[in-house]
């Protein structure tokens, strides 16, 4: 009669201790720590107490709020066809290498400083500078501060404009001051033209004019609206 055999013994690695269905991993191990250390690591993977994280890792491998937008800015900007169009863009051939070497989308030390920037005056709003950057990447080819003056002004000028809307509408950016209150004038105008065969009620035109705009911001930059625009222009030349 065989004698009762021991229960197996299992480790928080994986299956039983002796059966080899688990290879030991001795990173942990004291003869392997020291290695590291001798090699200027404070502990495993060079961090005392865990592996050191790095951008490399993602969002996960970084820390503070700054570093988080500018790795979510390239997971971004590598998918963008905005900013691919933007890297590859050619200069005009008498100065094609000087234009080159001053593409800021060539630059990656650059781009990540023109974001920075963009986050110390946007990172405690609700704006989601990477989207909007990758989005609209014309908006790193000026100041930050030019980009902040302008995006106060369409806080005021469009209706229920937000921070949360300034992604999806981020090519509003692009425009001045200037040009987003004849855009602004020119959304009215056309709704007054609505208005067949009678008087037309100005500021019923203006109140259906700002929900439209309220709806879709992006409203600022379709074609009638630029037509419009040239056409009030012509008017006021001729006058």
């Amino acid at each position: 009669m065989r004698a009762p055999q021991p229960p197996k013994r299992y480790s928080s690695f994986g299956r039983g201790v002796g059966q080899n269905h688990h290879r030991f991993d001795d990173s942990w191990s004291s003869s392997s720590l020291k290695k590291r250390r001798a090699r200027g690591g404070g502990g495993v993977g060079g961090f005392k107490g865990g592996r050191m994280k790095s951008a490399g890792d993602g969002i996960d491998g970084v820390s503070t709020d700054e570093e988080k937008v500018v790795v979510r800015f390239w997971h971004h900007f590598g998918s963008s066809r905005k900013c691919a169009e933007k890297r590859a863009a050619k200069g005009t051939p008498h100065l094609k290498k000087e234009e080159d070497n001053n593409n800021v989308f060539r630059n990656p030390n650059e781009l990540e400083n023109r974001v920075r920037r963009l986050h110390k005056y946007l990172g405690r709003t609700t704006v989601d500078l990477p989207m909007t950057a990758a989005n609209c990447p014309e908006i790193l080819e000026v100041d930050a501060e030019t980009v902040v003056k302008r995006l106060m002004f369409l806080f005021q000028a469009v209706p229920a404009f937000n921070g949360s809307k300034v992604s999806k509408h981020a090519a509003l950016l692009v425009l001045e001051k200037e040009e987003v209150e004849r855009r602004v004038n020119a959304v009215v105008a056309l709704e007054e033209k609505k208005w067949v065969g009678g008087g037309v009620d100005k500021e019923y035109a203006k109140e259906c004019a700002k929900e439209r705009m309220g709806r879709n911001p992006s409203v600022l930059l379709l074609d009638s609206v630029t037509a419009q625009c040239n056409l009030e222009e012509k008017t006021v030349t001729h006058r």
